[in-house]
């Protein structure tokens, strides 16, 4: 029989499009990145051609086992290359195709045929692979990111005029990194000279709201702030040479709700005769350690929201402290895709709730706008990517 071929061949083509998750198939699979998964599929046995079916359920059961392997990141009918669409695929997160499989049972169930398989998946670690972040970032709406790092260099005063009015060497170092791999990074340098310079200092102080007040005024979706720092270390014995340090801080934040996507941090050392070149190149060093550290994180947490759930906060007003309870039930038992909802706070008929949902809350709001609650419904105020504004509307 070809079909153990001919859909391994057809696994291959679809895992150059796959986005890998680092280490979670290493984590669960031997040392070469296999991974034994069982899988059942089914098939309608047309026209009595029970072959015709058995094929096809085998060929479901594999594709499931990848599925299962990995987690779902990309539906089915997502462009891939050349524009073309693979029909009845689902893109994965991870490169991965079946190796070898076994038939465990098999059965007719009236119109269908089932199989049960055991195949071997291999997953490799595909995380730079443009191709598929780029899809990743498209899955995640294209956030556009924002990077404040102020940095003092040897002998630098007044780091406030200087940032604001000039890039530095560790966010030129990062915005580079980010653009290398297909991230919407915005144009700091236009953006500063309009930022308020208080919510700057707090934002960058670690200041959640102020974040949010900046990113309301800016746009962005994602923030990244920290501070950076050059220093001498010593002189070089025997040459005129001087040694320098530094050290880079940074997190990676959700602008409208302030939800930590990553936190790095980078260090570098550098040998020159001039003392700002010397900074300057320490600097690069710990702001590339960063800049790697801070991507590899956001990706891994967007793939994990991609195939799975996040937590979309929602604030609803107007609500008694009954009908929070009403609309928590309602929640679980009418929306699709909401596993937990956790009430966090209730104050002055205000209930802010934290949904873990699977989708963004673009989707929540769509799925909550109308919802009816004790004798009233909601209506939307504001949505972004993670969080949702509603209103209870008594009456009909």
């Amino acid at each position: 029989m070809n079909l153990k071929s001919d859909v391994r061949t057809a696994l291959v083509a679809a895992a150059v499009i796959l986005l890998a998750l680092p280490g979670l198939a290493r984590a669960q699979g031997d040392a070469s990145g296999d991974k034994v998964i069982n899988a059942d599929g089914v098939a309608a046995i047309g026209k009595g051609d029970q072959a015709a079916a058995r094929d096809k359920a085998i060929d479901d059961a594999l594709r499931k086992a990848v599925e299962q392997a990995v987690g779902t990141l990309i539906e089915s009918e997502t462009m891939v290359q050349n524009y073309q669409v693979l029909n009845d695929s689902i893109y994965s997160q991870t490169k991965g195709f079946v190796r070898t499989y076994k038939i465990v049972s098999e059965k007719q169930e009236g119109p269908l045929y089932k199989v049960t398989v055991a195949a071997t998946v291999a997953v490799g670690d595909v995380k730079g692979d443009l191709q598929s972040l780029g899809l990743l970032i498209q899955r995640m709406r294209r956030p556009r990111v924002l990077v404040m790092i102020p940095e003092e260099n040897i002998h630098d005063s007044g780091w406030w005029w200087h940032w604001a009015a000039n890039i530095g060497t560790v966010e030129t170092q990062i915005i580079r990194a980010l653009k290398s791999k297909e991230f919407t990074v915005m144009d700091s340098a236009t953006i500063r000279k309009t930022i308020d310079k208080e919510a700057a200092l707090k934002a960058l102080d670690g200041d959640d709201a102020a974040a949010a007040r900046i990113a309301v005024q800016t746009g962005a979706e994602v923030l990244i702030t920290g501070q950076a720092v050059a220093q001498p270390a010593g002189s070089v014995a025997g040459s005129q040479m001087n040694s320098y340090q530094a050290s880079v801080t940074a997190r990676a934040v959700k602008a409208d709700t302030g939800e930590i996507l990553g936190t790095a941090t980078g260090s570098g050392k550098a040998v020159h005769l001039n003392s700002t070149a010397g900074g300057n190149e320490a600097l690069k060093q710990a702001a590339s350690m960063v800049a790697d550290d801070l991507i590899s994180q956001i990706v891994q947490q967007w793939a994990k929201e991609a195939s799975g759930t996040r937590m979309i906060a929602l604030s609803v007003t107007g609500l008694t402290k009954e009908l929070v309870d009403d609309l928590i039930a309602a929640m679980k038992q009418d929306i699709r895709g909401v596993a937990e909802v956790w009430e966090r706070e209730y104050a002055s008929g205000v209930a802010r709730l934290d949904v873990d949902f699977k989708g963004d809350g673009e989707a929540l709001s769509r799925a909550l706008s109308g919802l009816a609650v004790g004798g009233g419904k909601l209506q939307l105020t504001a949505a972004t990517a993670n969080k949702v504004d509603l209103r209870f509307v008594a009456g009909p």
